[in-house]
């Protein structure tokens, strides 16, 4: 049986972990959408991205933490 899923803003404590999910998300696109996306090197955002939504926006980055 799964343990407990727990839901939290993110922080920048987890820019690695925000990173990986973008990266992710960012092959998804390039797989369905070629013609549209391309692959890159190196991190999905950069810090100072990143930081942007999680200090400066209005809305939220949120985890799920088993």
């Amino acid at each position: 049986m799964p343990g407990e899923v727990t839901i939290r803003v993110a922080t920048m404590d987890d820019f690695s972990a925000v990173c990986q999910l973008l990266h992710e998300l960012d092959d998804h696109h390039v797989r369905i959408r070629p013609d549209v996306f391309q692959s890159f090197i190196g991190p999905a955002r950069s810090r100072e991205h990143v930081a942007r939504f999680i200090d400066e926006h209005d809305g939220e980055i949120f985890l799920a933490e088993l």
